[in-house]
């Protein structure tokens, strides 16, 4: 996975692009941890947005400035 993030900021940077996006779930704390290594900063919160079986599950906005 680190590989591939790499490789996409990698990618932004030659197409000169100036921030990279995601969203993650806010319990999957294994991945803002990798994200955050990555250079990623929690920018919002999504409150009750993916409804998973039944349960409505949070997610958070995160950024990267190039």
């Amino acid at each position: 996975m680190v590989k591939l993030l790499k490789d996409l900021e990698e990618w932004a940077r030659e197409k000169q692009m100036h921030r990279m996006e995601l969203t993650v779930m806010t319990h999957n704390t294994k991945a803002i941890k990798l994200y955050e290594k990555m250079g990623f900063l929690i920018e919002g919160l999504r409150k009750e947005c993916l409804q998973i079986g039944r349960s409505w599950v949070d997610e958070f906005y995160m950024a990267k400035i190039l």
